[in-house]
């Protein structure tokens, strides 16, 4: 997967997305990031030893955009974000960053201020090098993958910067079964939107410093009527 497309995979593992009737059982749903009570365990889940690209893949859907958040699932539909733009996103790498590369700019002399900026420039991207963002909610049925709807959450500039092994879509959604949270950081907002899709309320704030433009990526719960971020 690169940053340019994200794609969607269910495999076998995600046998949580059985269709049931209403209300769900544990096993039919993964509401949000790390599923029920945030544990990251389906209990009674039928999953394989091992898996890859093409081993227990069910299907695989390319999606526009890019996004670090997870799937959610509840009953027949998976839901997902992404960020879409119109300019090509710095790529991850595989390894750690910093240290071999901090020790060849002091090899040549550079430190301080100007090593950082170095830093910043090669690891980070900055909110004037990303384009306008589309920021979206996709739907798609579990068993074959077809997206059943897509809404755009909002189209804008993000409010700060990421690490390149960071996205701008990395918040997890949260569903309830009636309504779905779908947050993104930068500053972007909560929108909330019915399962059909359908846009119920937004809140945005404003801007805030994040550390070093790392980025963002704490995704919403819901618990007792009240939304955590």
């Amino acid at each position: 997967m690169t940053l340019t497309s994200r794609h969607v995979l269910l495999v076998v593992l995600a046998a949580v997305a059985t269709v049931v009737a209403a209300p769900p059982a544990p096993e039919t749903t993964w509401p949000g990031f790390r599923g029920h009570g945030m544990t990251g365990v389906a209990p009674r889940a039928t999953l394989p030893d091992q898996w890859s690209d093409k081993q227990h893949v069910k299907w695989a859907v390319p999606l526009a955009g890019n996004g670090w958040s997870s799937p959610i699932v509840w009953n027949d539909t998976v839901y997902v974000t992404s960020a879409v733009g119109t300019r090509a996103f710095k790529q991850p790498s595989t390894g750690l960053f910093g240290n071999d590369y901090i020790a060849e700019l002091q090899a040549q002399g550079i430190t301080g201020a100007e090593l950082q900026k170095k830093l910043q420039e090669r690891d980070n991207e900055m909110p004037g090098e990303a384009s306008e963002l589309q920021y979206m909610l996709y739907a798609l049925d579990a068993k074959t993958g077809k997206v059943k709807w897509e809404r755009e959450a909002i189209k804008t500039l993000p409010g700060g910067g990421r690490h390149r092994k960071n996205t701008f879509a990395s918040e997890t959604p949260f569903t309830d079964g009636e309504r779905i949270y779908a947050s993104f950081g930068q500053n972007v907002g909560l929108f909330v939107f019915s399962m059909d899709g359908k846009p119920l309320w937004k809140k945005q704030w404003p801007p805030q410093q994040i550390y070093l433009d790392f980025g963002t990526a704490s995704s919403p719960v819901v618990h007792e009527g009240r939304v955590y971020l």
